[in-house]
């Protein structure tokens, strides 16, 4: 039931198709009960000779039969079209809250599972829940509107039949708590499978450097395999349910017929109630097959709704401030006595971190892997928020800004080049919808992108692909740049920007860096020290403390630890 409630407002939105799916279902129920009514009277009119009568009433049953079948197009029709606007604003629900969540939900979660979420889960939903919905209006209403009908006929022979109905609801909650127990693991097996897939799709370059493709497929395999067996578990539930439930109808169809065939011999009822009784049992089974369906199968959808809330129930845990401030920032940075810990167990990432940096200063970030320079820039953007101390920008708490007004502001370059599918001008505009074509085009010559863009046939509108794929490294990095530029950012994040790339990309990308950091704050995060020796200061990074801060040439002469960093650059880049 806490699901239907859930689901209540979607369904309010659209009040008057549900008005007419239950006027519609009204009309059905009725058609149905009037059926039987016909049919009792076409027997008299048999028995007492009246021709014109039969005629007459034969030719009502195929008015009722065209309305019931009217009234089924108009029920079914309207309660379809809002069950499937029910999961179209589930589907962007989901997608929307997804958007808001906070950057720790996806470093926790597997993104095939919420893959797995979005699509598997909301397909089964829309598979079973909403057929559920338009199968149950019809099937109650014409199970209690008959009920009622039959009760009149002959409250003795219902009574009988009722008899068996216990045991009906016990054999359906038998099968739907295993069902819903089946189901639940099932929805994790196909979750699993697709974070392998997304994985191994990711990763198909190492993949195969490490001729691990067998690998892969055996993996891929095993969980297939386990997958498949719980498939058919479910199945076999399935397979079960229907002809038990055949044979106990069966049973109590025969029944009725053994009691009702005496009653008609002494004289108790009538052929024609008789008769009239028998459609209606008849009319009953199908609702009664119906529910027992519905109850097994919606298992499936509360399990599969339940993952879906489950995520939509989350909260960010970084949120914007309720008057949150939109404002123009020049690029002051002050850091007070910051601390940050992912979570509690794992203990401080970064430990007392002071450090205030002036408008349009470069900031070099160094120091042994693990030690907190990429943790450090994330709380600038705040997609996280410290857990002691603070981080000012212009003197204010980056608490205090509205997250677009912040992020719109900060521009951030990474190691790892996000491209989406569509053009490269699409790439290039990405920040600034409405830039102009000489906006772009300046952007991406600042960028040494705009010679290998007009090289391909269909220039900035060349379509890139899945995450790029149509460009090298070096190509992708310079339109991440242009991106930046265009967005023209007052705080600047450089995370190991140059240093998947070869030597003649690196010079390339490097003019451009260059390009794009004249005149704003920059964090620039390095392994190859010979990228920011020219820095305005260096800050030296150990065990997410602040060891020593200087330009090259100081550090050289005061810190242990960037003198063997340096050293240790010194011997790889000579061989």
């Amino acid at each position: 039931m806490k699901f239907y409630l859930r689901l209540w407002p979607f369904f309010r939105e659209h009040w008057g198709r549900c008005l007419v799916v239950l006027a519609n279902v009204g009309l059905f129920s009725v058609a149905n009960i009037y059926f039987l009514a016909l049919v009792k009277e076409l027997s008299y009119d048999i028995e007492r000779g009246r021709v014109g009568l039969f005629v007459y009433r034969i030719c009502a049953g195929l008015t009722l039969a065209l309305l019931r079948s009217l009234a089924s197009y108009g029920q079914t029709y309207n309660m379809d079209w809002i069950g499937q606007r029910l999961i179209m604003k589930l589907r962007l629900r989901l997608y929307e809250h997804l958007q808001k969540l906070s950057m720790d939900f996806f470093s926790k979660w597997k993104i095939g599972d919420i893959m797995s979420r979005s699509t598997n889960d909301l397909q089964v939903v829309q598979n079973v829940f909403v057929a559920n919905i338009v199968t149950l209006l019809p099937e109650t209403a014409t199970f209690f509107g008959v009920l009622i009908y039959l009760l009149v006929l002959s409250w003795k022979l219902l009574l009988l039949t009722l008899i068996t109905l216990p045991l009906f609801a016990w054999l359906i909650q038998l099968f739907s708590v295993r069902m819903k127990r089946i189901s639940k693991f099932n929805q994790r097996k196909l979750a699993d499978l697709a974070s392998i897939l997304q994985e191994s799709i990711y990763g198909i370059s190492i993949i195969k450097a490490f001729a691990a493709e067998q690998k892969e497929i055996d993996k891929y395999t095993k969980e297939n395999e386990r997958s498949f067996w719980i498939s058919m578990k479910s199945a076999r539930l399935h397979c079960l349910q229907e002809p038990i439930l055949f044979m106990l109808q069966i049973a109590m169809i025969l029944f009725v017929f053994m009691v009702g065939g005496i009653q008609i011999i002494e004289g108790h009822i009538t052929v024609g109630n008789f008769i009239a009784f028998c459609l209606g049992l008849g009319m009953l089974v199908n609702p009664v097959t119906a529910f027992g369906k519905l109850a097994v199968k919606q298992q499936q959808a509360h399990v599969a709704l339940d993952r879906i809330f489950e995520v939509l129930d989350m909260e960010p845990t970084v949120k914007e401030a309720k008057k949150a401030l939109h404002r123009t920032i020049t690029g002051n940075v002050r850091i007070e006595n910051l601390s940050f810990a992912y979570t509690a167990a794992n203990g401080l990432v970064l430990k007392n971190i002071d450090l205030a940096v002036q408008a349009g200063e470069v900031i070099a970030l160094v120091g042994p892997s693990g030690g907190g320079k990429t943790t450090l820039v994330n709380l600038l953007p705040r997609f996280y928020d410290a857990t002691a101390g603070r981080v000012l920008i212009d003197g204010l708490d980056v608490k205090e800004y509205a997250f677009a007004s912040l992020r719109s502001q900060i521009g951030i370059v990474t190691q790892e080049t996000i491209l989406f599918s569509g053009t490269i001008w699409d790439n290039i505009a990405y920040g600034k919808d409405q830039a102009t074509q000489a906006e772009i085009e300046a952007a991406a010559q600042m960028a040494n992108a705009d010679k290998f863009i007009r090289l391909f046939p269909s220039g900035y509108l060349t379509y890139l692909g899945e995450r790029g794929v149509r460009l090298s490294g070096g190509q992708k990095q310079r339109v991440a740049i242009a991106r930046a530029l265009l967005s023209d950012p007052k705080i600047l994040i450089l995370d190991e920007a140059t240093s998947a790339l070869d030597n003649e990309s690196e010079k390339l990308v490097q003019q451009a860096l260059e390009n794009l950091m004249h005149n704003r704050t920059t964090f620039v995060i390095a392994h190859r020290l010979s990228t920011i020796i020219h820095a305005d200061r260096i800050v030296v990074l150990d065990g997410g403390q602040i060891s020593a801060i200087g330009r090259h040439e100081e550090l050289l002469q005061t810190s242990p630890l960037y003198q063997k960093l340096y050293r240790l650059q010194l011997s790889k880049e000579n061989g």
